[in-house]
């Protein structure tokens, strides 16, 4: 997996518009742990959620661990 440090908040709005592989996949990693999926925001807090229908969190996290997030750029799966 191929990962982007994010510079700014990314644009969450904008993100749950798009569809399928149009859709960033983004990455929060604490210690030996990382989860993914995509971002979504309830009140002052970040999400990281598998599925846009159910939105079952995975992760939730405040502003001060966004320099714990990165978005994902590629991944490569061996054959």
């Amino acid at each position: 997996m191929l990962l982007e440090g994010l510079s700014a908040i990314p644009d969450i709005k904008g993100d749950w518009s798009k569809q399928g592989w149009s859709r960033p996949i983004y990455v929060l990693r604490r210690q030996f742990e990382a989860t993914w999926g995509h971002l979504d925001r309830i009140d002052n807090q970040y999400v990281i959620v598998s599925d846009r229908l159910e939105r079952p969190a995975r992760a939730t996290f405040g502003a001060e661990e966004l320099s714990s997030l990165s978005r994902v750029t590629a991944i490569a799966v061996p054959t």
